[in-house]
């Protein structure tokens, strides 16, 4: 009999998002750790985890259709922001303008995930008037939502999870 192929005794390829268990200073709860593949690493500035989540901010600056197509590349999707709390976890990766979910179309805004926009942390209090054109959203540098252009370039902060029990 044949012994199995290299190819086939390593097993499918990994996932490029995995999680390691750590206790999370951030949430007090036991939490979990992104770990990516070193062929990632080159890709990526930073990572952070909260509540199972991990999110990882890219290093190259894009408009936000191909950083939506790059986070998809990676199993992922830019961020969501849903609540104060994930704001929180994850501002210390920003710092800068960065690329998240957010979508404004004639509807109204909305996460392209389908998640409920219950988060809306705009600067002022008061959504901008995107009229019925298309925008897109980022953070800015203190955290606040901003409407850009589809077309202006920024770090593209990509989500994956919930981590399987």
């Amino acid at each position: 009999m044949k012994p199995p192929s290299r190819a086939m005794a390593r097993g499918p390829m990994p996932n490029p998002w995995t999680a390691a268990v750590r206790k999370s200073p951030r949430t007090r709860l036991p939490g979990r750790r992104c770990v990516l593949r070193r062929e990632m690493a080159g890709h990526v500035l930073r990572t952070a985890a909260w509540n199972g989540r991990c999110y990882m901010l890219l290093r190259e600056l894009v408009n936000w259709p191909v950083a939506r197509q790059e986070c998809i590349d990676l199993g992922g999707n830019l961020a969501t922001i849903t609540c104060a709390d994930e704001l929180a976890a994850i501002l210390p990766l920003t710092g800068q303008p960065t690329s998240i979910d957010g979508v404004h179309s004639a509807s109204g805004w909305h996460w392209d995930t389908g998640e409920a926009w219950a988060y809306p942390n705009w600067p002022n209090g008061t959504e901008p008037d995107a009229g019925t054109s298309t925008a897109c959203l980022r953070l800015d540098k203190n955290g606040g939502f901003e409407l850009v252009a589809c077309g202006a370039t920024a770090r593209a902060l990509c989500e994956r999870g919930p981590f399987a029990p």
